[in-house]
């Protein structure tokens, strides 16, 4: 992994066979970063992937080999014990035909 930091932005690069979470999470410590967001495109030889069977209360996941993809990898890193996020969403969102509204068109900053 290797990475560099633009004021409070950092720019990683993984090395094929880097495990994305595991990296971001060690990167996390090294720096002692508090609550932030995650964003990233690109390759991966494996993949996992998974979903929470709400009705069974149960997390299925199927890992996969290849050549895959990532196109979009978005996601949010808060360190265990560390404050309880309770913003709202900064982007718009369109469920069904409601539109919920950006946190800075209701006033919120």
């Amino acid at each position: 992994m290797e990475y560099r930091k633009f004021g409070d932005i950092y720019a990683v690069r993984l090395a094929p066979g880097d495990e994305v979470c595991s990296s971001l999470l060690a990167l996390c410590k090294q720096e002692k970063l508090g609550a932030g967001t995650v964003s990233g495109i690109g390759a991966a030889g494996r993949a996992t992937l998974g979903v929470y069977r709400v009705a069974e209360q149960v997390y299925v996941s199927r890992s996969l080999e290849g050549e895959f993809e990532i196109a979009s990898l978005a996601g949010e890193y808060i360190p265990a014990g560390g404050p309880a996020l309770s913003a709202p969403a900064r982007h718009p969102v369109r469920r069904g035909r409601r539109r919920i509204r950006r946190a800075s068109e209701r006033g919120v900053h």
